[in-house]
């Protein structure tokens, strides 16, 4: 598994990270500590890989996913698994999430 400090690693090379895996990768499991609250968390991904979130994210975690398997262990605010395709996309939210999001996460 491989672990990704957001303290220690800037959003944009987790993404980017996270943007060149593809369907049999060797790094098909992946959970990243200290979001801190951070936007577009682990947006745009195109690979079939299980990323486990273990702290609280902002607007759009997990936006535009297509074939990720997402798991929020925290709060999550508005725009969770915004705009990414509806088929094999899975975002999990364990926590709170913002009053009034309607968003199509399950939890």
């Amino acid at each position: 598994m491989r672990k990704i400090d957001l303290a220690k690693t800037p959003l944009r090379d987790l993404n980017q990270d996270l943007h060149r895996q593809s369907a049999g990768t060797n790094e098909p499991d992946w959970e990243i500590v200290n979001s801190m609250g951070f936007h577009a968390v682990a947006a745009g991904v195109d690979a079939p890989i299980n990323i486990n979130i273990r702290g609280s994210v902002g607007y759009y975690c997990g936006g535009m996913n297509k074939q990720a398997s997402i798991t929020v262990h925290g709060s999550a605010g508005p725009g969770v698994a915004d705009g990414g395709s509806a088929d094999g996309r899975q975002v999990r939210h364990v926590g709170t999430r913002r009053a009034g999001d309607g968003g199509p996460v399950r939890g």
